[in-house]
């Protein structure tokens, strides 16, 4: 009886930790670039604008398992404590984690497409594989 109440207790203990996990504050450092992205999104540099708007997907997306009203919180409380000085360092480290992950998107679809490109190579060289039909010059027919 003392074993399943210890593993009860476990189990409980586990439950709680997992749904505190979802009901947590969000993290600083993402809400920190969602408010930059915020108000770089309302510049008047067209590239500076396009960041912006970038940064703002990109950490909301990220921040999507937390509630409209946790992040609304949480995005009040960090820009009282984020210091006009600390925006343009922020700014650049929020930005170089969208590049970075923009490279990564750059490298899966280079491969996707290589690989792509080497099944159909191989598809092609199978022994009694059909051969591609070659593309029509004449107008389909209507």
């Amino acid at each position: 009886m003392k074993i399943q109440n210890r593993w009860l207790t476990a189990l409980l203990a586990l439950a709680a930790a997992s749904t505190a996990c979802g009901q947590g504050a969000p993290p600083p450092a993402d809400i920190r670039c969602l408010i930059v992205g915020m108000q770089l999104s309302t510049a008047t540099d067209t590239n500076q604008r396009t960041g912006g708007n970038m940064l703002t997907i990109y950490y909301f997306g990220r921040l999507e398992h937390y509630s409209a009203k946790v992040l609304e919180d949480a995005i009040f409380k960090e820009s009282l404590l984020i210091k006009p000085a600390e925006f343009e360092s922020e700014a650049g480290r929020c930005g170089r984690a969208l590049m970075e992950k923009g490279q990564e998107i750059t490298q899966i679809g280079s491969n996707l497409s290589r690989r792509g490109q080497e099944r159909q190579q191989k598809q092609s060289a199978a022994p009694g594989a059909p051969a591609a039909a070659a593309p029509s010059a004449e107008a389909p027919a209507k």
